[in-house]
């Protein structure tokens, strides 16, 4: 950058405008570097799927069981944070709570999606009232479609 030495000396203005460019582009390298690291994680993440339990049915669709997805997410999530088993129910419960989070989200404007999701809560229920609240949010959603 070509800074006028002289008018950063004596301007306020000039001051003010070339020490905020360049804090901005600080923190520009700093967010580009913050997404590249996000970026490779999500690349390791995606490179350790269970591909080999997973089976195409139709050109952009791929299925896989349940219990191989969550499997796998715990491991990668246990293994990159090297969690103990403490952590590990942790990392179980952030899986359920992102599937209530897909069944809030996706419950007007994709109702069966939603219906999905609350299918996969009963299956991760850690008792008999949560899966009852999920059999119950099935059934009112069924209703309105």
């Amino acid at each position: 950058m070509n800074i006028n030495r002289e008018q950063y000396r004596n301007n306020p203005f000039y001051r003010d405008l070339i020490d905020r460019t360049l804090k901005n582009e600080c923190l520009l390298r700093e967010q580009r570097l913050q997404l590249e690291r996000q970026r490779q994680d999500m690349i390791g993440y995606a490179n350790q799927l269970p591909f080999h339990a997973m089976q195409q049915i139709s050109p952009y669709t791929w299925q896989a069981s349940y219990s191989a997805i969550e499997n796998n997410y715990v491991a990668y999530w246990a293994n990159v944070y090297q969690a103990q088993q403490q952590h590990e129910q942790q990392c179980r419960q952030n899986f359920k709570n992102a599937i209530d989070t897909a069944a809030h989200i996706t419950e007007k404007d994709c109702p069966a999606a939603s219906i999905v999701f609350d299918g996969l809560g009963i299956l991760t229920a850690d008792n008999l009232m949560e899966a009852i609240q999920k059999t119950c949010s099935i059934i009112s959603k069924a209703k309105k479609l």
